[in-house]
């Protein structure tokens, strides 16, 4: 067997037991029919860390609805009640937990509160037009047979055009 063929099959491996991990792991949090659960250990053993857990998911939860409704405070209030629980979140856990929930309102309150302020690559959510990046530059005179300033004139001219509504 050739060494590609080796290496395809024991990546394949990795990413197959990767990916097989953290579902076998952590059980569904409100699995009544767990392994876990029957064998009375694991996360949600007891009936108060289960309830634990549903408690602070709820808490989590309510304090999302709040950031969505711009209400900070309640959302500050809900975030550090669910912290307060200590519940222990699998590392691989993709749901809310409280550091990421905490991460996520710390970023709304440095823009201000302001309910379209979304962290993204692209600004997702960001509702301010950007600016014109060639308003600072002055005009240039399409006579003096530049291309390169003759284009420029034509785009600013264009847009100025736009912005006041002519499209014909």
């Amino acid at each position: 067997m050739n060494t590609t063929a080796r290496i395809l099959r024991g990546l394949s491996a990795v990413v197959l037991a990767l990916w097989a991990v953290p579902l076998w792991a952590e059980p569904a949090p409100h699995d009544p029919n767990s392994v876990f659960d029957r064998a009375g250990v694991g996360p949600s053993a007891g009936s108060r860390s289960g309830d634990k857990r549903l408690q602070a998911d709820d808490l989590l939860r309510r304090a999302r609805q709040a950031m969505e409704q711009n209400d900070l405070d309640a959302a500050g209030q809900l975030v550090r009640q669910a912290e307060a629980l200590n519940v222990e979140y699998h590392p691989l856990y993709t749901g809310d937990t409280p550091a990421k929930v905490r991460r996520e309102l710390d970023r709304r309150m440095q823009a201000g509160g302001q309910p379209g302020a979304r962290s993204g690559l692209f600004g997702a959510g960001r509702s301010t037009a950007p600016a014109d990046p060639f308003a600072a530059y002055p005009p240039a005179d399409p006579t003096r047979g530049d291309p390169k300033s003759t284009a420029k004139s034509y785009l600013l001219k264009a847009r100025t055009e736009l912005r006041q509504g002519n499209l014909e």
